[in-house]
């Protein structure tokens, strides 16, 4: 899921509470080849985003790394199409993979040097990757029959278990539920999920088999854009509760155990992030720097109880027109706020990832007063974090 797609979802929440098209709907509607110039996040940004006009460029919007040696990071051409870049442990590179003009893909998940998924979608279908070690292939994906589909977000913990999640939408009603499909060391299937009315699912975080985690908004019975959050336990996914009172919706979501989770977001438009953990029996809110004149966080991961980032963007006008970029780190007592690079007027992360105490990266785009956008990658060395250029 794109981080200026994510805005779009945030400030169109009050307006569509009466069950009008969802973002995830406008996500897959927008795929495939012909979508450069109808995409939401390419000429319909909100006023209050640090992008006003359609930019051109590129923006990274994931990232995914399983040692010091191996990451992967995807995103977007601006004007249509998939960057795919990749970490050997010497410099970032852009990659090959199949049919890059033709197809989006939101979701990274690097397991091994051998073993990494991507997912997205192209033309309305699920698309998902596979990387061996040596090249992607496609592997066979289901759809709801009749229905636009897009997957975005994908995790796994093994060779043998992931989860790719997204939403499924009758192209007619628009009335969106989400898409979850498993991975069983064989083939993909759909699996039913508890959340009803129109739903999406912004992102997925598995840890085994029979433990994982799936966080976006519900708009059902339980209100409009709600946060939702959903839980495996290794036979059904089952909705969890949050303190009463929260609004707007969740984008990133990470675990180290059982017993240690943190979900982030915001609260669609009121300057507020969220961010939420979980200690084995419930979640509570978390308190943590709100710096800007508004705020968002969009990706989450954590090494330990005591090591977790969570990145997005900081405005730095009123207006929302000017930002920063926004990392803040959880060193077991409290959240602060972390010195991060800034290039353009319009600077964001949307993801994050971290292989240990000393080596994290955090992906998201510098952006001109131009409007022209360039991907951001960021890596933290155990003191700072600094820029990194795309060789």
């Amino acid at each position: 899921m794109t981080a200026a797609a994510r805005k779009n979802w945030r400030a169109a929440a009050a307006p569509l509470c009466a069950g009008a098209i969802s973002l995830a709907t406008a996500f897959i509607s927008a795929s495939g080849p012909a979508a450069a110039s109808s995409r939401p996040d390419a000429g319909s940004r909100p006023p209050g985003s640090p992008l006003a006009a359609a930019p051109s460029g590129e923006e990274l919007l994931t990232v995914s790394a399983s040692s010091a040696r191996s990451a992967w990071a995807t995103g977007e051409l601006l004007t249509g199409g998939t960057v795919l870049l990749h970490w050997n442990g010497r410099a970032w590179s852009r990659a090959s993979f199949p049919d890059p003009a033709a197809s989006t893909f939101r979701g990274v998940s690097d397991v091994a040097p051998r073993n990494a998924w991507l997912a997205g979608v192209r033309a309305g279908k699920t698309l998902i990757l596979h990387w061996n070690g040596t090249k992607w292939s496609r592997v066979a994906s289901p759809n709801v029959a009749g229905q636009s589909n897009g997957v975005d977000a994908v995790s796994a913990s093994s060779a043998g278990n992931a989860w790719a999640v997204g939403s499924t939408c009758p192209t007619e009603s628009q009335d969106c539920v989400p898409l979850m499909l498993r991975w069983n060391g064989t083939d993909w299937s759909t699996v039913a999920s508890p959340a009803i009315g129109d739903s999406a699912v912004a992102a997925v975080k598995t840890l085994s088999a029979t433990d994982a985690w799936a966080v976006g908004h519900d708009c059902g019975t339980g209100g409009c854009y709600e946060p939702l959050v959903m839980h495996w336990n290794g036979t059904r996914w089952s909705q969890m509760p949050l303190p009463a009172g929260v609004t707007g919706g969740l984008f990133g979501i990470t675990a180290t155990s059982a017993r240690n989770a943190w979900a982030v977001g915001d609260g669609f438009g009121n300057g507020k992030t969220w961010i939420f953990h979980w200690n084995g029996t419930r979640w509570s809110e978390a308190a943590h720097p709100n710096p800007g004149f508004g705020d968002s966080l969009f990706g989450v991961t954590a090494m330990s109880r005591n090591n977790a980032w969570a990145v997005g963007y900081s405005c730095t006008s009123r207006d929302c027109t000017h930002a920063h970029t926004l990392i803040l780190h959880w060193n077991g007592r409290a959240w602060s706020r972390v010195t991060s690079p800034n290039a353009g007027t319009g600077s964001e992360l949307a993801d994050v990832a971290a292989v240990s105490a000393r080596s994290a990266w955090a992906v998201g785009d510098d952006c001109t007063v131009t409007e022209s956008c360039a991907p951001i990658i960021l890596r933290w060395n155990g003191t700072a974090w600094s820029k990194v250029r795309l060789s």
